[in-house]
């Protein structure tokens, strides 16, 4: 089983922390899944099950983000319901709502979903081939100074770093001047 999982999830070999997150948005993506299924045949709650399934998989993963509107889509698809695609979204959005209000409320608007696209985005951008390659840090660190590591920790340390939408913003700007530097083909 552990060799059946290393298979599947490759990057939990070296990525230990992501374990968790990782097999629960799996999970919820599959229950997703049976639950568009569901609404296809045409099963009562199926659109609610997407709704809540899509908006817990956003809560645990920031890529999930995009399920319900594909969700709403599905409903939609002609001969479904406009009903049901508002489900959806109703569903999906008290779920994550609170998390918005929360991040609009302690970033006084300047982050409402995630903290991370900025970084993220200059993982693509630096490191596109992967992560937890040799060097990589050091190409990270080099435009910003920090790497994320090093901000998700409970320690005295990540008090000498600014807010977390100031990163996030440092890491964005430094993200699209990589990207300027990398060329009109690199966009692509």
């Amino acid at each position: 089983m552990a060799g059946a999982a290393a298979l599947a999830f490759p990057t939990l070999i070296f990525i230990g922390t992501e374990l968790q997150t990782e097999d629960l948005a799996a999970f919820l993506t599959v229950l997703f899944l049976f639950f568009i299924l569901g609404v296809v045949r045409g099963k009562t709650g199926a659109a609610a099950g997407i709704g809540i399934t899509a908006g817990l998989a956003a809560l645990i993963r920031f890529n999930c983000a995009l399920l319900p509107v594909i969700g709403a889509l599905v409903c939609l698809w002609p001969g479904r319901s406009l009903k049901k695609a508002v489900v959806v979204c109703v569903a999906a959005g008290l779920i994550v709502a609170p998390w918005i209000l929360r991040n609009a409320e302690v970033f006084h608007g300047r982050i409402l979903f995630s903290s991370h696209g900025g970084i993220n985005l200059l993982e693509g951008v630096l490191a596109p081939e992967g992560r937890a390659q040799q060097g990589e840090s050091e190409r990270l660190r080099a435009p910003v100074g920090w790497l994320h590591t090093e901000i998700e920790v409970n320690d005295p340390r990540r008090l000498l770093f600014p807010s977390e939408d100031q990163l996030d913003r440092q890491a964005r700007t430094a993200a699209i001047a990589a990207w300027r530097e990398l060329g009109w083909k690199a966009l692509l």
